[in-house]
């Protein structure tokens, strides 16, 4: 099947994957996806939505990414209820800017200064490679 594929191709050039949920939407064909026979190819999710995000931790997928820019972080009490919900799930967050930068900083001082767990989320920058319709510039 396409996704055995994916992952055989992947193996050979010595790369991981991590899926993306946003055309299916589906709890099933994320488990194809996968599913690597325990290889460690395929290292996590990404979704492109909150209740992707949900669905996919509520399912027990330990390392999901949510693919919407951070921008100025309105959504993070959300990506936080559900690391609190779903606590061995690792979620992690894309940077597109300095603005995403300082607004999970925020994020991460409002809560220390409530006294309150801050999140521990992993990040990727997002950059912009040369079609200027996301992402840091790197020019």
């Amino acid at each position: 099947n396409n996704c055995q594929d994916m992952i055989e191709r992947c193996r050979r050039a010595g790369v991981k994957l991590r899926p993306h949920i946003k055309t299916h939407k589906t709890l099933e064909i994320a488990k194809m996806q996968l599913d690597d026979g325990g290889s460690g190819i395929c290292v996590g999710a990404i979704a492109s939505t909150l209740p992707e995000v949900r669905m996919l931790a509520s399912a027990g997928i330990k390392d999901v990414t949510y693919a919407f820019p951070v921008g100025d972080g309105t959504f993070l009490k959300h990506l936080l209820a559900i690391s609190q919900q779903w606590p061995g799930t690792q979620l992690r967050v894309l940077l597109d800017s300095d603005v995403s930068l300082d607004a999970v900083e925020s994020f991460a001082a409002a809560c220390a200064a409530r006294g309150a767990p801050c999140p521990a989320w992993g990040a990727f920058l997002k950059l912009d490679a040369g079609y200027h319709r996301a992402g840091v510039d790197i020019t």
